[in-house]
């Protein structure tokens, strides 16, 4: 709701909370956790974050990989948003590891 309110502090303050509580409650590779760090990693692209929208989407390519293998599509939006960041970002030799 705060995202399409335009609210991105309250939307980044309340993603942060549920993803400590998610980490806490129910690990870090849970699929609960994963799309939480996910929607956060989306927000902070969206915002042109990039240190920070790479560390999350990172996490959630990573843990989708290893939690759903490499064809789900969980696993293929995390990826595509992954390289879609890193092109934003204007760092193309990251795009091609990752495309690769």
């Amino acid at each position: 709701m705060y995202l399409q309110q335009g609210r991105y502090d309250e939307a980044e303050s309340l993603f942060l909370q549920i993803l400590e509580n998610r980490r806490i409650k129910r690990g870090e590779g849970h699929l609960a956790t994963l799309e939480t760090a996910y929607l956060l990693g989306t927000l902070y692209k969206n915002q042109g974050r990039y240190d920070k929208a790479e560390y999350f989407l990172l996490e959630a390519a990573w843990g989708r990989h290893f939690a759903l293998g490499d064809e789900h599509p969980d696993t293929l939006e995390a990826l595509n948003n992954l390289i879609d960041l890193y092109e934003s970002w204007n760092k193309p030799k990251e795009v091609e590891k990752w495309r690769a």
